[in-house]
């Protein structure tokens, strides 16, 4: 496999792009964190989402929706 770069294309740090688009999904997760989470400020949340009616919702990701507000 060989990689033809453009002249456009090297006006883009794509490595850079794709380095920060991981990183955003990692700051976007939820429920039980593994140890190795890059994001220092991010602890484990909404562990107990749906233990109200027997489901187990916790896990994924936040999509920075904001719901219930006028």
């Amino acid at each position: 496999m060989f990689l033809l770069c453009t002249d456009s294309a090297m006006k883009y740090n794509y490595r850079q792009a794709l380095k920060l688009s991981v990183l955003f999904f990692d700051a976007q997760r939820s429920g039980k964190l593994p140890a190795d989470n890059p994001i220092p400020w991010r602890q484990d949340s909404a562990l107990e989402d749906g233990s109200d009616v027997g489901i187990d919702l916790s896990g994924g990701w936040y999509d920075g929706k904001l719901t219930g507000f006028v």
